[in-house]
Formats: C-alpha cells, sequence, structure tokens
C-alpha cells in the first residue's frame, strides 16, 4: 500500500511494516518490496534502493525503457520494453540471465503473493513466464487480450486467471494445462453484469475467493464467485477510491 512518505506492507509473519522516506524527486514508474529494502525505478530507469533505517534513497543502478519491477525470491525483476532483466540486490549489479520479449512489453506483473508465476502482455500475446534455475523462461499462451491488459491475477487455488484491461472488462480463464499454458475462457465480467465502469485498474483476491476491483475514476468494488460460471457484483464499495 502507497501512502504519501511512504509504503506499507505485511511481511511473511503478518506484522504489518512501513518505510517512511523522502522521496527523490523524480516520475516514479514502479515499486517493489524485496525483504528489507524498498525499490523503484523512475521512467528513466534509474533504480533507487531504500532500508527500513534510513530515511533517504540512494540511487544503484539504471536501466533503458523501464516498465515495472516484480520479485520473485531474493530477485529483483526488471521488465523493460524489449526484455526483462534479473537484479541482484546484494551486488547491485544485472545478472546475465536476460528473457529478449521480441515485442513491445506493455504489462508484466507477478499474479499474486506467494505464487511463483509472472505474466507478460507483449503486444496482445499473453505469456507465462517461469525461473528454471537461475533463468527466466517464457511459455506463450494460447490467449489474445482484447485491449491492453492493465492486470493479471491468479485464484488462490491457481485454477483460474483474471485479466483486464483500462479499455474493456475482465475475462476469467480456466487453467487447463499448467505446462503448455493452455486457458479456457469461462466469463467475462463488464457492464452487463455489474461493473460499474470498464475501465479496470487492479485487481485483488482476499481470502475468501472474492475479487476486488479497482476502477478508474469509478471507486473500489467487490465481485463474488459463487460457482464456477456465476457471478454477482457487490456493488460500489467505496467512490472516488482510485
Amino acid at each position: 500500500v502507497h501512502f504519501e512518505g511512504g509504503v506499507s506492507f505485511t511481511d511473511l509473519d503478518g506484522n504489518e511494516r512501513k518505510f517512511s522516506f523522502q522521496l527523490p524527486k523524480v516520475s516514479i514508474q514502479s515499486v517493489a518490496v524485496l525483504e528489507e529494502y524498498c525499490y523503484l525505478i523512475d521512467r528513466d530507469g534509474a533504480i533507487y534502493e531504500l532500508g527500513l533505517d534510513q530515511q533517504q534513497f540512494k540511487k544503484v543502478a539504471e536501466t533503458k525503457d523501464p516498465v515495472a519491477l516484480a520479485v520473485h525470491s531474493n530477485k529483483l525483476l526488471v521488465g523493460t520494453k524489449n526484455q526483462i532483466q534479473v537484479f541482484d540486490p546484494y551486488s547491485h549489479t544485472f545478472s546475465s540471465c536476460i528473457l529478449n520479449t521480441k515485442a513491445r512489453l506493455r504489462l508484466f506483473s507477478k499474479s499474486r503473493e506467494g505464487s511463483s508465476n509472472f505474466y507478460l502482455d507483449t503486444d496482445g500475446n499473453l505469456f507465462r513466464v517461469v525461473f528454471e534455475g537461475d533463468c527466466l523462461k517464457s511459455v506463450r499462451m494460447n490467449y489474445h487480450p482484447k485491449a491492453d491488459a492493465s492486470f493479471i491475477l491468479e485464484s488462490n487455488d491457481q485454477k483460474k486467471l483474471y485479466i483486464s484491461s483500462m479499455t474493456s472488462s475482465i475475462d476469467i480463464l480456466a487453467t487447463v494445462s499448467d505446462v503448455d499454458s493452455v486457458v479456457q475462457f469461462v466469463e467475462n465480467i463488464g457492464e452487463k453484469n455489474g461493473l460499474v465502469k470498464e475501465m479496470v485498474k487492479t485487481l485483488f483476491m482476499d481470502a475468501q475467493g472474492n475479487l476486488w476491483i479497482g476502477g478508474f475514476g469509478s471507486g473500489l468494488s467487490q465481485v463474488q464467485l459463487d460457482n464456477e460460471r456465476s457471478v454477482r457484483l457487490g456493488g460500489r464499495i467505496i467512490s472516488g477510491f482510485m
């Protein structure tokens, strides 16, 4: 959770932790938390680091054309325009392991906490990204988003994917094969079944399996997924939150 002057998060023991800091005067592209450090990358590709006992970010590396940061184990993954790089936070260097996307990277994100899967969208093609040893491998999926994906969420049981966009609605996909990354369309959540506005910015699934939707200009909504094909929108919970 981002707040003015800091970032709060929950550690593996369930304790809430907070970073309080002075932000560098840059335009922030993405933020990630790894162990007791907070990382951010600005739109020019500079990577900054802040420890829990520190008040000031320090610049530790730089790259070009940044898209997003993500975390896997003790590594920081840096998604750029055409590749994903693995950054070692201890030596502050990039490893030789680079995944070239071969097309413009639009979205790169970890599906949820506790999952080892990452997903990326490159010009309408969806890929699942996994680690093989210390290197990355991408597997193309049999699904083409209708528009640029804004968020990709894996269900708690890892059997479904929820894919949203800023210009469309939310598609629910069922995983048919993890090995081949084959998925099957299940349902669509849109204005027809109660979505306030089909401009979805972020998704979250709580421990009870309820889907929370953060809309651009439409607040926060909750979706209750009753069974394999039934969707019931709980309505707008908070107005003007996002």
